[in-house]
């Protein structure tokens, strides 16, 4: 069966920016192997049609430039319920926006939308209630005591707070109808296997939902190599947006208690965002700038040579991300990792390296000592994880399910 699918990406496929638009480019390329798809590019900024990822057997619906007031969401999500006609005409819709579960729940065409994130069921987007602990579930009261309280630790400046709040705010009504609408989608696609038990502690049907995980994207791919590292000044690379869940801070507070261990660790931090100010003069009170390379915002292609020149990746969030397609650059790029214990960490990297408790420096350090003792065993284990995540491997997965939708 030759299905006809229309596909809504996230943002401006092609274009670059956060994983799950470089997800949404590569399944692009990938899904227009096998099926002829319509692409429902919706954005509030400007499409090239030059950069969009694949041409062969894809049409393109493109609405852009929308206008941001007043939500970008709100703009977005009108533009979708304008276009149920013509995705009515298709034999499956895979929405890989996980915003448009209202809108979409209205087709009877079998609808597949991806849980890629957690915005349609928190305002604030990363399920921590007060920054310190996992929110059990939205509600108007609870949402706005959340938010209000939470601005502090975010240290984004009074301008950056009050878009933020405004933005919570606005959203708290996209949460209350995502979960009225939960059970009117034929099926979910969960990146990992806790975002899948997150949105069934609130009700959405898990027979439903179908955990295929990302796949790892070749342009990071090296060969594997002999497990060569200066152990006492290692090169270690974390690589995130610069915000207080990322957890940059706890990397930065462990380099003390690296050094006291013996070495002399070289950090390398991709990224920009709000916490960055707030990050350096962490940094400068605890002495170790110079064992510190800001990198700044860096173009995705760009990446690649990065990690390679590297020892190890840190993840220090503080948060249960959806997935992180970090954890599979860094595999990728014969990486070893240490990570924070959340979500589903341990899940994807398995043993080609260590976890510590979130939030603590002194783990960290541990972690890392411990890592860098037994460094050949995790570089070694990098080539069974990663085949795990395979381009071959998880496309047939999304095709196998694709069909199975869309005979529901």
């Amino acid at each position: 069966m030759d299905l006809d699918v229309g596909f809504v990406p996230v943002g401006r496929p092609g274009h670059g920016g956060p994983g799950s638009v470089q997800t949404s480019s590569l399944l692009i390329r990938e899904m227009s192997k096998y099926f002829n798809l319509t692409i429902y590019v919706i954005s509030n900024e400007s499409v090239e049609r030059d950069h969009l990822p694949a041409k062969e057997r894809v049409d393109y619906v493109i609405r852009d430039g929308l206008n941001i007031t007043p939500h970008p969401l709100h703009n977005k999500m009108k533009e979708v319920s304008s276009l149920i006609p013509q995705l009515k005409s298709h034999d499956l819709i895979h929405s890989y926006c996980s915003e448009y579960i209202k809108q979409l729940s209205v087709i009877d065409t079998p609808t597949l939308v991806t849980l890629n994130s957690y915005r349609p069921i928190c305002p604030k987007e990363d399920l921590r209630y007060l920054n310190k602990k996992k929110c059990s579930g939205p509600s108007m009261t609870k949402c706005i005591s959340c938010v209000t309280r939470s601005a502090v630790d975010r240290s984004q400046g009074f301008k950056g707070e009050l878009k933020s709040y405004y933005t919570s705010i606005y959203q708290l009504n996209l949460s209350r109808e995502t979960i009225e609408s939960k059970r009117d989608i034929t099926s979910y696609h969960a990146l990992s296997p806790h975002l899948k038990q997150d949105y069934e502690s609130l009700g959405f049907p898990g027979t439903s939902i179908k955990v295929i995980p990302h796949f790892y994207n070749e342009q990071f791919y090296q060969p594997k190599q002999s497990a060569n590292i200066n152990q006492k000044s290692p090169t270690i690379l974390s690589v995130g947006r610069l915000e207080e869940k990322k957890g940059v801070q706890t990397l930065i507070e462990s380099i003390p208690k690296m050094k006291s261990m013996g070495y002399q660790p070289s950090v390398k931090i991709v990224g920009d965002g709000s916490y960055e100010r707030k990050l350096h003069s962490l940094a400068e009170s605890l002495n170790v700038e110079q064992e510190i390379e800001w990198l700044g915002f860096v173009d995705y292609n760009e990446l690649p040579d990065i990690y390679s020149s590297s020892d190890l990746f840190v993840y220090p969030g503080l948060w249960d991300e959806p997935f992180g397609r970090v954890f599979l650059e860094a595999l990728a790029s014969q990486l070893p990792i240490v990570a924070s214990n959340v979500g589903s960490v341990e899940y994807i990297i398995g043993d080609a390296g260590r976890t510590f408790v979130p939030g603590v420096s002194e783990d960290l350090a541990s972690k890392f000592d411990s890592l860098i003792q037994d460094y050949e065993y995790h570089y070694n284990s990098i080539g069974d994880e990663l085949s795990r995540f395979k381009r071959e491997r998880i496309i047939d997965k999304f095709r196998k399910h694709y069909r199975k939708v869309a005979t529901h």
